[in-house]
């Protein structure tokens, strides 16, 4: 299980992606997946501002790094998300190179999450967030 300061880090690699737009950022957000006609589960989703823009993220915990099989079903949940523009999977323990390139080809982004303390990030600056909503799944 991922702690709370696990998911700011990965809220803030998210909302630095966006750069000065984001606007809501859910956790546990349901989307409409075409494929299936339903909405489904989405771990993280930054609404951003003055655009239509959707960033979504699977973050995964798990003991070993995430294979090709995994990253290719992540790949193609994503694909059946016609609202997300922007793709993503988190992962605490890395990934495998076949999972990395499985990813790039379907235009989502593989994020390692490191535990420690974080280097200097720049001009990385989240205290612009202007709202954090959490929303609870559904069970």
């Amino acid at each position: 299980m991922l702690s709370a300061n696990d998911i700011h880090h990965i809220v803030g690699l998210l909302y630095a992606a966006t750069g000065d737009l984001a606007k809501v950022v859910s956790l546990g957000e349901k989307v409409w997946d075409a494929a299936s006609r339903t909405k489904r589960d989405v771990d993280v989703v930054i609404l951003t501002a003055g655009s239509t823009a959707m960033i979504a993220a699977e973050v995964k915990h798990e003991q070993r790094r995430l294979d090709v099989a995994l990253v290719e079903g992540l790949c193609l949940k994503f694909i059946d998300m016609p609202s997300i523009t922007d793709r993503n999977i988190v992962s605490s323990s890395g990934f495998t190179k076949p999972a990395v390139a499985k990813a790039r080809k379907h235009g989502v982004r593989s994020l390692t999450l490191r535990r420690g303390p974080l280097r200097h990030l720049g001009n990385i600056d989240i205290s612009r967030l202007t709202e954090i909503e959490y929303v609870a799944p559904i069970h």
